[in-house]
């Protein structure tokens, strides 16, 4: 099996989001937790919908980032960190998936 894999430049864009480190065992049953967290952060400043979920899966272990894409600046509380700029275009505004590869000697990349 063959993967095309292309690799572009983008722009940062803002996002607020809890960090955590868990196990891939536990993770089903703690995103729920950490993506609520960021939504009630959200709703106590008047944010209600417009935000994509998103996840980011920094490395194997799993580091993990769960949260939303920012449409709009907002108040953080608890854990949540906010990242990037803003951006009121909404042209600008997509969603991305991301898979972790592995680069295996003499079979290149491949997916965990």
């Amino acid at each position: 099996m063959t993967y095309e894999v292309n690799l572009t430049d983008a722009e940062s864009r803002p996002t607020a989001v809890v960090a955590a480190t868990t196990t891939w065992q536990d993770f089903p049953a703690l995103w729920g937790q950490l993506l609520g967290e960021v939504w009630n952060c959200l709703r106590a400043d008047g944010i209600h919908r417009g935000c994509r979920n998103i996840m980011l899966y920094r490395d194997d272990v799993p580091n993990v980032e769960v949260g939303v894409l920012l449409d709009q600046p907002c108040r953080l509380t608890g854990q949540v960190a906010a990242y990037g700029p803003h951006n009121d275009d909404p042209s600008q505004q997509w969603a991305e998936v991301y898979w972790l590869l592995n680069v295996q000697p003499g079979l290149g990349l491949m997916r965990d």
